[in-house]
């Protein structure tokens, strides 16, 4: 009997997976309509003008590459809100923040306009898009630690 009580509120690892997943896609669908958000054509058309923000996990650059655009900054969407200062001091600066398939860049540029940031936007599609669509890519080559 306590055998199967217990098969019974077990929740499996993939149940798990798609509870949060639902979760978290709630509370994306809940932020976006408070960002500003741009598509693949306008971000690459305007590339020189915007600073690209790339929130994914650094396994993520180095397996799959990043933006070939006129300014990138990578940095991992758990240290954004920490780091973005050393980098990006100017609130005005027009920024395009993506992340693998445009959710965690959501959750970033609602925390970038908390912070102050004016002109932040999320690219719709993400960095998977950007590369699906054939804009140019490039290896991904980490900062040298200062000496």
């Amino acid at each position: 009997l306590t055998k199967n009580l217990l098969r019974t509120v077990t929740v499996s690892p993939l149940k798990q997976s798609q509870r949060y997943d639902s979760l978290f896609r709630k509370l994306v669908d809940k932020v976006i309509p408070t960002i500003k958000e741009t598509n693949h054509h306008d971000a690459y058309k305007r590339r020189h003008d915007f600073t690209f923000v790339d929130v994914r996990e650094t396994r993520e650059w180095e397996a799959e590459g990043i933006c070939d655009v006129g300014t990138i900054f990578t940095v991992e969407r758990g240290v954004l809100e920490r780091d973005i200062g050393d980098h990006v001091t100017n609130v005005d600066t027009p920024l395009i923040v993506m992340c693998e398939g445009a959710m965690r860049s959501v959750l970033a540029v609602e925390n970038l306009q908390r912070l102050g940031y004016k002109n932040a936007y999320s690219l719709c599609g993400g960095y998977s898009g950007w590369k699906r669509l054939g804009y140019p890519t490039r290896n991904y080559v980490p900062p040298h630690p200062e000496e």
